[in-house]
C-alpha cells in the first residue's frame, strides 16, 4: 500500500499516481492499493477505535458499555447508558456525537455509526 499525504502532494506527482492506477508505471502490481491520508490541523492522523471509545467513555461517564469497532476514520459504536432514558433516537445520537465533535470537525474521525440504548433496551438485556 502506498500512502500519499494529499495536502502536501505536488502537482507533478498526480500524473505518476494516474500511471500507477492505470498500470502503465514501472513496478505496477494489480493488487496495489493507493490511499491518501489526511492529517488534522496540528498534524495528527486518523484515530484508532480504542481512542474513540475513550472519548465516548469520558463524555458519558455513566455509560455501562462502550464498544467501538472500525478503523481508518470510520467507526461503529455501541453505547449503553442510563443517561439515554427518555431520549429519542436522534437525541441519543447527538449526545454521543457531542463526545467526539472536535475529532469529527478536525477530520480525525470521518464517520461514526451509533447504536445507543438504555440498559433496559440493550440487546441481550
Amino acid at each position: 500500500m502506498l500512502v500519499f499525504p494529499c495536502e502536501h502532494m505536488a502537482a507533478e506527482q498526480v500524473p505518476r499516481i494516474g500511471a500507477l492506477l492505470s498500470g502503465t508505471a514501472r513496478g505496477y502490481h494489480p493488487r496495489l492499493t493507493i490511499r491518501t491520508h489526511h492529517s488534522n490541523a496540528i498534524g495528527g492522523l486518523i484515530m484508532e477505535a480504542s481512542q474513540v471509545a475513550e472519548l465516548i467513555r469520558a463524555g458519558l461517564p455513566e455509560a455501562q458499555k462502550v464498544e467501538v469497532t472500525g478503523g481508518e476514520g470510520k467507526f461503529e459504536a455501541l453505547v449503553v447508558s442510563p443517561q439515554f432514558a427518555g431520549m429519542n433516537a436522534v437525541k441519543k445520537h447527538q449526545t454521543v456525537y457531542a463526545t467526539v465533535r472536535d475529532q469529527i470537525d478536525s477530520g480525525e474521525v470521518h464517520a461514526l455509526s451509533i447504536r445507543a440504548f438504555t440498559p433496559e433496551d440493550a440487546p441481550g438485556a
